[in-house]
């Protein structure tokens, strides 16, 4: 009985060696297997793919960006694998991200447009060429250029998509400081770019506010346009508000002589060493002048030129029309319809006080302006 015992349990022992044996073997057939694999598909690729054995069944995993790559991949290092001997079947676990290009174009474009739309001023704009997502827009400032690509940079790249990111974006300042000396130097240039100084230009932030009061309605309308047709070109602008206005039109003669009239009181239109030539220190006067003469509308206005009742008279009519004519020109150039205006010469005809003093003299030498229907 003891004998049976003994060699039932040797039986046993040797049974379970056997065993043993076997799965060491299976084991090394199977590292063998795998390191094999390894290395097949280190040669054959992708490099996004990996592999592992179950037994003499290689499975390949791992995911790929486009569905057209992972299947010709994954095909390529299923041939490799399978023909490894040992290997009984190749087990395809690969996926992919996309199913397409397009598909993943359109998850690249929707990402940038996203980030996009968030910007102050939504300024920046995508585009999609390839894997390539690419950024185009003017930013106000460098700061806000800055910002901004680096905003759509993070949500582009979130995507995971094995995309390459181009800036082509600009600014067209490089602070808001410098954004704000254009404005002014514009509004300056503006202002000082009309005949006439009514016009006036303000800046507030990135709007431009147009003020001051024309002589007439068609002046401002005309005047404004030109100024806006400049403040639109600047890079920048949101607005231009128009607070301009229109004098109201004098059609009294006796109004329009006195405002006349008080223009001139403690000043005198005054000519230069050649005595025809206007003086630059009576430009002001003139430019004041010239506003209310277009303010009477429909009236006449005679220019008078007088001189001292010194010398040829006859050279003194001609000295006093020609600084008439001076005066006209002067006005026309700033807008004053020829048609209103008359030009003549009295000479020392008309005194307005004794021409036996120097001071008399001198208030003889002078422009005169007559108003009439």
């Amino acid at each position: 009985m003891i004998g049976y015992l003994i060699v039932g349990l040797i039986s046993v022992a040797m049974t379970g060696a056997v065993a043993l044996h076997v799965f060491d073997i299976a084991r090394s057939i199977e590292a063998d297997i795998h390191r094999q694999t390894v290395l097949k598909l280190k040669e054959s690729g992708p490099v996004w793919a990996s592999v592992r054995v179950d037994g003499r069944d290689a499975i390949l995993s791992g995911r790929a960006l486009l569905e057209p790559e992972r299947r010709a991949a994954s095909s390529k290092a299923s041939e490799a694998i399978e023909a490894i001997a040992g290997v009984r079947e190749v087990r395809d676990n690969t996926f992919a991200q996309f199913d397409s290009m397009a598909a993943l174009q359109q998850v690249l474009i929707d990402a940038c447009e996203s980030a996009a739309v968030k910007l102050p001023g939504k300024w920046l704009k995508c585009a999609v060429r390839g894997r390539t997502v690419i950024l185009t827009g003017a930013a106000m400032t460098e700061t806000q250029r800055k910002n901004g690509a680096e905003k759509v940079f993070i949500a582009v790249e979130a995507m995971k998509a094995q995309e390459r990111i181009t800036d082509k974006t600009i600014a067209h300042y490089k602070s808001p400081e410098a954004m704000r000396a254009r404005f002014i130097e514009v509004c300056d240039k503006i202002v000082a770019g009309f005949t006439l100084n009514w016009l006036k230009c303000d800046v507030d932030e990135r709007k431009f506010i147009l003020g001051g009061e024309a002589p007439v309605e068609a002046e401002r309308k005309e005047r404004v346009e030109q100024a806006k047709a400049i403040l639109r070109a600047v890079k920048g602008v949101e607005q231009i508000v128009d607070q301009t206005g229109a004098l109201p039109a004098v059609q009294s003669e006796n109004v329009c002589q006195t405002l006349i009239d008080d223009l001139q009181k403690g000043r005198k239109i005054q000519f230069a060493d050649d005595k025809v030539t206007i003086d630059a220190g009576s430009y002001k006067l003139l430019d004041a002048l010239t506003i209310a003469i277009k303010r009477c509308f429909g009236l006449k206005i005679e220019i008078q030129g007088h001189t001292a009742d010194t010398g040829d008279a006859d050279t003194n009519r001609k000295l006093s029309k020609t600084r008439a004519q001076a005066v006209a020109g002067y006005l026309i150039k700033r807008g004053v319809s020829a048609d209103q205006i008359t030009a003549n010469g009295y000479g020392g005809s008309t005194p307005l006080a004794s021409n036996d003093t120097e001071e008399g003299r001198e208030k003889n030498r002078r422009i005169d302006f007559a108003v009439s229907r």
